[in-house]
């Protein structure tokens, strides 16, 4: 028993560390680090958790790895979701961030809120009202040259130290700027979920990267319903003529449906988010089940809160 705890790093009470080896405090279990010529010494604020286990709340270091007060704190609560949200206030309307807020909020929490800009322009004037009703940092950056953005890259910076850090979940980045692309494909490849926020202006690159991404036209709007009108939808016909919308739809349909053809709602919705970006109110519907029955080339079945989709074209087989 006394040689297992050796071998493994562990110090028996009473006995004085191996020199030059790491040590372990037999009651806190926070790894120390072996200083020459000189005993190591537990912080008073450290004695005072004696006796309790140590976990690192970030899932890229290990115990071993962290030395001392370790700079990523034990989470209180570790089914919430942290969303870092970042805003580029020179490309984004600040009558948005309250329905941009109750998005997030339907993610995780928005530990993190900052917004980007030269805050002596006069065109930030507008959102000076809105920082702080909802806490959100401002980060002053001077524009050092005519023509160039320089909070486009103060942001990014921002962006790349916390996702090293692994004090977020998530980014919620609000912005009508493609150059952001680069940036949200760097995140992702990280297994970070990136909802995006901007106006119809937005390229479609910024737009097809992010894992969701939404229109703040159409937040704060009552959206339609199927059996409500449809003034604001996006016509059946132009729906039918985007390629794009269609493919993916059906490719989700056809890779989540049974021998049948019939597919669970739910399953095409997964197979679409893990594709690209789709929210069906930037189509002016109000449920994806809404949209897909607006194209009108498939069929839905609805049972209690089941919901089924099923390609017509599968249907016209089989009748035949």
């Amino acid at each position: 028993m006394e040689n297992a705890r050796t071998q493994a790093g562990g110090v028996l009470p009473g006995q004085a560390p191996v020199s030059g080896s790491p040590s372990v405090h037999p009651r806190s279990q926070i790894q120390l680090r072996r200083t020459p010529r000189a005993a190591v010494r537990l912080p008073r604020a450290l004695k005072m958790h004696v006796g309790v286990p140590y976990t690192c709340s970030s899932p890229s270091v290990t115990r071993l790895t962290c030395i001392g007060f370790c700079r990523h704190p034990q989470r209180v609560n570790s089914d919430e979701k942290r969303i870092a949200l970042l805003i580029d206030a020179d490309n984004a309307p600040a009558s948005k961030v309250d329905v941009v807020l109750a998005e997030v909020a339907k993610h995780g929490v928005a530990n993190v809120r900052r917004a980007y800009g030269d805050w002596k322009s006069a065109h930030l004037k507008q959102w000076e009202a809105s920082l702080h009703p909802y806490a959100i940092r401002p980060m002053q950056q001077f524009a050092y040259s005519t023509g160039k953005n320089a909070s486009d890259m103060a942001m990014v910076i921002d962006a790349m130290d916390l996702l090293q850090a692994g004090s977020v979940d998530g980014f919620a980045l609000v912005s009508s700027d493609a150059d952001f692309t680069p940036l949200v494909m760097r995140i992702l490849s990280d297994g970070l979920k990136v909802y995006g926020f901007g106006e119809r202006k937005t390229p479609e690159p910024f737009v097809n990267a992010c894992s969701l991404f939404t229109y703040v036209e159409g937040l704060g709007q009552p959206p339609v319903s199927s059996d409500a009108s449809r003034g604001d939808a996006v016509d059946p016909k132009k729906l039918r003529s985007d390629t794009r919308l269609v493919l993916l739809v059906r490719n989700a349909v056809e890779a989540a449906s049974g021998d049948d053809g019939w597919a669970h709602l739910s399953s095409v919705g997964g197979h679409i988010s893990n594709q690209a970006s789709l929210d069906p109110r930037n189509y002016g519907y109000r449920k994806l089940s809404d949209l897909i029955e607006g194209i009108g080339l498939f069929e839905l079945q609805r049972e209690n809160l089941r919901v089924m989709v099923r390609d017509k074209r599968t249907a016209l087989r089989t009748t035949t």
